[in-house]
């Protein structure tokens, strides 16, 4: 079957006669004598054979899944197959109550022969051969757009959630390769498959919070909301499991990631904003994919020698270097996603004192600034988004973040803001990490505490 083609179709029927069955194998055997065979690929779901009055009925459940783009070059054939399929009672699903597309709806519709959590294994091969065929796939959209017509009619189609592809504890330092190939291998990557522990999903909120560990090797990605099904069920079909952080759900602690879906009112957002479009003018934000940023925090390209310690940057102040207007900003933050994390994980984080007193006490001194509270956090990135389909986060991870347990955390805090100077809604993003070149410089590359 071809790889860049569209499940558009999936056909299914319940025989109660042998003699169907015949009939059915016997016509795609005369269409693969005319070249069209391989327009279906179809599988017998199962077989069950009752006896009625000494009469064996069988009930066969069989599917197929056809390819919609040589449907359209064999027209012909299609209509003749199509007229046959009607006459012996099969069904046609298209749209919304395409299976493909909505599983759990049908295993609530008793027309429909799927039985609860059963895969059917040819869709499951044919997923798992797209996969390994097209691979690499850049974008969430890309690789729905081949299984699906992803048209949605609900508001937040547009809107984007996160997604996160959580790997085994078997992947350990030293992985930067890993990580730097993310890029490269992109989405559901073939290679990274097996050793994918589970699929994470974060529904969009208009303010939210979130903490999580390992971005430094877990490849993650947004995806359009509209896709979401059909993203949702090439997992399955590919043996992965998915969890999803609902946005009508206060809080959601997995373990490893803690989604808070409430009114962040201590972080001011809108402040934010206005004070980064003040740094715009200045020149203190770069661009990458239409959304406008800025990083502040220790890097060892700022370090003043070859082997010394990290250092602060400075762009956060504009070309002058001088503007403490974002500084002053961040650092109460820090110390309240400090809090936040220390509640939700203390057991997972390691607080080295020496650590936390040469770098994260000392964030903003160059800004002759000082946070007041406690901070774990070495570094920072502001970012003005759309937060919607234009603004897709490639997949990628973190390579600079610390990769060392207990250090390797992260946490984002949103929100959506209006501008009144352009009449539009924009989402504020805050995200504050720990560094790799920090935990490099303390304890050696490599080397694990």
């Amino acid at each position: 079957m071809a790889t860049n083609n569209t499940i558009h179709t999936l056909l299914h029927c319940e025989f109660g006669d042998n003699e169907i069955w015949s009939d059915f194998q016997n016509l795609l055997s005369s269409l693969s004598n005319q070249n069209i065979g391989n327009v279906f690929q179809y599988s017998i779901c199962s077989i069950t054979k009752l006896t009625r009055q000494n009469y064996l009925y069988c009930i066969i459940k069989g599917y197929l899944i056809s390819d919609s783009t040589l449907l359209q070059v064999n027209q012909q054939y299609w209509n003749y197959f199509r007229i046959w399929l009607e006459d012996n009672l099969f069904s046609i699903a298209t749209g919304y109550r395409n299976p493909l597309l909505n599983k759990d709806w049908v295993t609530n519709d008793h027309d429909y022969y799927i039985e609860y959590g059963e895969i059917i294994p040819a869709i499951q091969t044919y997923v798992s051969s797209v996969l390994f065929s097209i691979s690499p796939i850049k974008t969430a959209e890309n690789l729905c757009a081949i299984f699906a017509n992803c048209n949605s009619d609900i508001a937040l189609g547009e809107i984007t959630a996160l997604v996160i592809e959580e790997y085994k504890n078997e992947i350990k330092y030293p992985f930067i390769k890993w990580c730097c190939s993310a890029k490269e291998d992109g989405i559901l990557s073939p290679r990274r498959l097996r050793n994918i522990e589970r699929i994470h999903i974060i529904h969009p909120n208009r303010t939210q919070t979130y903490h999580t560990f390992g971005l430094e090797r877990n490849t993650h990605y947004s995806i359009k909301v509209k896709h979401l099904d059909c993203f949702k069920w090439i997992c399955n079909n590919v043996g992965l499991r998915v969890m999803e952080y609902l946005s009508s759900i206060e809080i959601c602690n997995s373990g490893n990631l803690c989604v808070v879906n409430s009114d962040t009112t201590e972080i001011p957002f809108k402040q934010i904003y206005e004070s980064m479009k003040q740094i715009k003018k200045l020149g203190g934000l770069r661009n990458r994919n239409d959304v406008w940023l800025v990083s502040y925090g220790f890097s060892g390209r700022a370090r003043q020698y070859i082997g010394g310690p990290p250092c602060l940057t400075k762009g956060i102040g504009g070309h002058t270097g001088n503007n403490n207007i974002l500084v002053k900003l961040a650092l109460p933050i820090l110390e309240i996603l400090t809090e936040k994390i220390l509640f939700h994980f203390r057991e997972k984080i390691c607080v080295d004192e020496i650590r936390n007193a040469l770098f994260a006490e000392r964030i903003g001194e160059n800004f002759e600034l000082r946070t007041h509270k406690f901070n774990l956090f070495e570094g920072l990135d502001f970012a003005i988004t759309s937060g919607l389909g234009d603004n897709i986060l490639a997949p990628h991870c973190d390579v600079m973040n610390d990769w060392r347990p207990g250090h390797n955390f992260c946490s984002v805090a949103k929100s959506i803001v209006f501008d009144e100077d352009n009449q539009r809604s924009v989402q504020v993003v805050f995200i504050a990490y720990t560094r790799k070149d920090i935990g490099d410089y303390l304890y050696g590359a490599g080397v694990f505490l």
